[in-house]
């Protein structure tokens, strides 16, 4: 829930709007139910979004390596973090949240004339692929909680209160109410 609240605002934040968000969580729902049936009616501009959101890494999954337990790690360590729970979370985090919101940014990045290359830069530069990490990201996740998300998150945040700061007035008029 928290990571579908954050990454639609960071949508929201750059301009995806409301149509865009629908149309790919029914899109992303078309094509989890029917299949390559389902991909077959998109129209072009759908289907560059979807080619530019698989594009942007959303079917990577992490491994137990990436969230936390180290090669050699004590055995509770690795399964309080490789188990039936946590493969269900990421599942459901996979196909409910990931999927339908880069699909969103790519249908608004399409639909606004972008490209292929575009539409998959304006996802990367939203929405961060956390199987992309340096040797230097990896060591700091090991000493600190959620090293990666705020290492990308901060910037981000800055740069979208500067570019697009109608988002965060809108966003601060909502919490004082």
């Amino acid at each position: 829930v928290r990571n579908m609240m954050s990454a639609g605002f960071m949508n929201f934040s750059d301009g995806v709007g409301l149509r865009d968000h629908m149309d790919a969580f029914r899109i992303w729902g078309d094509i989890r139910r029917g299949g390559k049936q389902a991909m077959e009616s998109l129209g072009d501009e759908e289907r560059l979004a979807l080619e530019a959101t698989f594009g942007s890494g959303v079917a990577g999954r992490f491994g137990v390596e990436e969230i936390g337990a180290r090669e050699g790690a004590f055995k509770l360590e690795r399964k309080a973090l490789d188990n039936w729970a946590v493969r269900a979370s990421g599942s459901a985090g996979e196909n409910y949240v990931e999927g339908p919101i880069r699909l969103a940014a790519a249908l608004a990045a399409v639909r606004g004339g972008a490209n292929l290359d575009q539409a998959i830069g304006r996802i990367a530069r939203l929405h961060f692929d956390y199987s992309e990490l340096s040797k230097f990201d990896r060591a700091a996740k090991q000493l600190v909680p959620f090293y990666v998300f705020a290492s990308r998150n901060a910037p981000l945040q800055i740069q979208q209160m500067l570019t697009r700061p109608k988002a965060y007035a809108i966003y601060r008029n909502f919490v004082n109410n």
